[in-house]
């Protein structure tokens, strides 16, 4: 035998635990935004890596690229990108994690930050990703690289944020030291 069900009667006087009840539903959903970031992910030597989106201004395809005598490893040369010179970086030369090889298939993501125009050379570009700011942890002690990675995030894969601009900035010094 199905049970009675009430419905509520307009005429009946208010109930303060069913006003309490709607009002806490309102609020709740208006104060219910979660904080998000926009990441740029990239594969490298098998690890998920990403960076800030905002610095990421474009995927192309790999250009030619003209290697520069007596640079270090990980500035694997200079290409032409929208009538510029770019230096291209190997971030896995960069983070010690060997060599990317340039395939028919590699793109290279223009990143700028701190003036700087430069081609991150990946093993695959994944795309963005948006992520809520509270699942990204402090990289756990012992993490390989871990001079260039602010973070480690665990949705729904594990992905190692890049600390772009410190990267640069050292990619830099180290480029400058050879001279």
């Amino acid at each position: 035998m199905a049970e009675p069900t009430t419905t509520p009667n307009p005429t009946a006087a208010p109930n303060p635990l069913m006003e309490a009840l709607a009002q806490a539903k309102v609020a709740g959903a208006t104060n219910h935004k979660v904080a998000e970031i926009e990441l740029f992910r990239i594969e490298i030597a098998g690890t998920a890596f990403a960076v800030e989106a905002g610095l990421v201004q474009e995927v192309v395809r790999t250009p030619p690229i003209t290697p520069l005598p007596g640079a270090p490893p990980f500035l694997v040369g200079v290409a032409s990108h929208r009538g510029d010179v770019v230096a291209i970086v190997d971030l896995a030369r960069l983070l010690g994690r060997g060599e990317t090889q340039v395939r028919e298939r590699s793109r290279l993501a223009v990143a700028r930050s701190e003036g700087m125009i430069v081609g991150l050379l990946a093993d695959e570009v994944l795309g963005l990703v948006k992520l809520p700011s509270a699942s990204v942890q402090p990289p756990p002690l012992g993490t390989e690289d871990k001079e260039f990675i602010s973070g480690v995030a665990t949705v729904p894969e594990t992905i190692h944020l890049l600390d772009l601009r410190r990267a640069l900035a050292t990619a830099r010094e180290r480029a400058s030291a050879r001279r």
